[in-house]
């Protein structure tokens, strides 16, 4: 065996650890959010700080498992490209995660589950979304426990931006009750989100395209807004997500509406 060879294998066994590695914390991050949804049901109402602090810790559990699957996915792109470029293996198309571009509007992500009927809206226009993204705090950190904010218009983009942030208020409340109104039996850990807010809030107004800013990235998951929104929005609906990742790279994605209306 060459030593290209063998670098080839050890990569390739580290692949093979990293797949193993994602699928586990996948399911951890699921775990995390349904465990965050029941703690709340449990400890609804009680005066003890310690317990009320249960739910938030598991939440935040989930949303650092979910970064988690998000780095495996670079570090994945990064061995494969490496292994196309050492010649022994060809090397796979990689998402390119940078910002979007004004002709094409969000760039779409893996795993983002959207229908392919509905034709996507025409996007705001690119400056319209940079002076949302300026008014935004600086980029949440992972485990420091900070709040979401989000600036968002409709498609036309020309009123003035609605502000929007993640904890519970009277737009929580919607989609709490929106998924009883769906009658969900687990309530998702995710109401708090921004982008589930906004989506319920889509929907109940019957707002068919909007663009939302977040200092932020939308989490995934089973119960994550990646896999909930598309859900929540009607068919005809859409809504794009400007956000950034933990380093700082501009990124964008436009959910198309999955639910049959009644």
């Amino acid at each position: 065996m060459s030593e290209i060879e063998a670098v080839a294998a050890a990569l390739r066994v580290a692949l093979t650890s990293l797949e193993k590695a994602d699928k586990a914390t996948q399911q951890a991050a699921g775990d995390f959010g349904e465990s965050a949804a029941h703690l709340g049901e449990a400890v609804y109402g009680t005066a003890d700080p310690e317990m009320r602090a249960l739910p938030a810790l598991y939440d935040e559990l989930r949303q650092s498992a979910e970064q988690a699957v998000s780095h495996y996915g670079t570090v994945k792109a990064n061995i494969s490209a490496y292994l196309g470029e050492l010649g022994v293996l060809e090397a796979p198309e990689i998402p390119q995660v940078s910002a979007p571009k004004a002709e094409d509007g969000a760039r779409g992500r893996p795993g983002v589950h959207t229908t392919t009927g509905p034709q996507k809206p025409d996007p705001v226009p690119q400056d319209r979304v940079e002076e949302l993204k300026q008014d935004l705090p600086p980029r949440v950190q992972p485990g420091e426990g900070q709040k979401t904010h989000g600036q968002w218009v409709t498609n036309s983009g020309d009123e003035e931006a609605g502000h929007i942030v993640s904890g519970r208020d009277d737009l929580e409340a919607e989609a709490v009750q929106f998924f009883k109104d769906q009658g969900a039996r687990r309530m998702p850990s995710t109401t708090a989100d921004v982008e589930v807010k906004l989506a319920v809030h889509m929907q109940n107004k019957g707002i068919t395209s909007a663009t939302v800013a977040v200092n932020n990235e939308v989490c995934k998951g089973p119960f994550g807004c990646e896999t909930l929104v598309p859900k929540i929005l009607p068919q005809g609906s859409a809504l794009t997500v400007y956000g950034t990742t933990p380093d700082g790279t501009p990124i964008g994605t436009t959910y198309l509406g999955q639910r049959k209306k009644p």
